[in-house]
């Protein structure tokens, strides 16, 4: 795969995860009632359960879950067919694939609490 095809991949991935994961913005914002004395902290918790409770983060769930499913059946059909079509010894891919999973796991955690903190931040400062 060439970096410009994994580029483009990653993209889309993070395009839609980030689609699925932000919240409208009519729905975002807070009542006057909540306005009191807010601390971030308890905007960066009240803004976690937000975001995850909002019916398109189902979506950014389905969207992770058919990421890692794809990319250990990708491994894995790649590693049958090595081994049913070459002459040397069976190898093992397994190592891969729970690499990059665990970079896919990564990055979308990472994306989710980048939009965790940019969506408190709006917050605390309205």
């Amino acid at each position: 795969m060439s970096f410009s095809e994994i580029a483009i991949m990653v993209l889309v991935f993070s395009g839609l995860f980030i689609y699925f994961l932000v919240p409208f913005e009519r729905s975002a914002n807070i009542t006057n009632q909540q306005k009191g004395k807010l601390i971030f902290n308890r905007v960066l918790k009240d803004r976690i359960f937000y975001i995850l409770h909002q019916k398109k983060a189902i979506f950014a769930c389905i969207l992770l879950v058919v990421t890692l499913l794809g990319t250990w059946f990708g491994y894995a059909t790649a590693e049958d067919h090595i081994n049913a079509h070459s002459r040397y010894s069976p190898i093992s891919m397994k190592e891969n694939a729970y690499f990059t999973m665990g970079i896919v796991l990564l990055y979308s955690l990472f994306l989710f609490f980048l939009i965790v903190f940019i969506n408190a931040l709006k917050v605390y400062k309205q």
